[in-house]
């Protein structure tokens, strides 16, 4: 996802990751203790995997690039 965002000194274009929507999807069919470290909001080995893959593709994203 590509976000304008105003810093003060003109707008820049950031890229944004949505993981929100992809934790959501994995709630559907696991529970949150199979994804967190701690039961509340710390991810696992497989959390962080998941971070990675998003950001890892996002950053592949030629859509991204300036």
């Amino acid at each position: 996802m590509v976000v304008p965002w105003n810093h003060g000194t003109g707008i820049v274009t950031l890229g944004a990751a949505d993981l929100t929507t992809i934790w959501e999807g994995f709630l559907e069919r696991k529970h949150d203790w199979d994804q967190t470290g701690n039961g509340v909001n710390h991810p696992n080995d497989f959390g962080h995997r998941v971070y990675a893959q998003v950001i890892t593709t996002l950053l592949g994203d030629p859509a991204v690039a300036p």
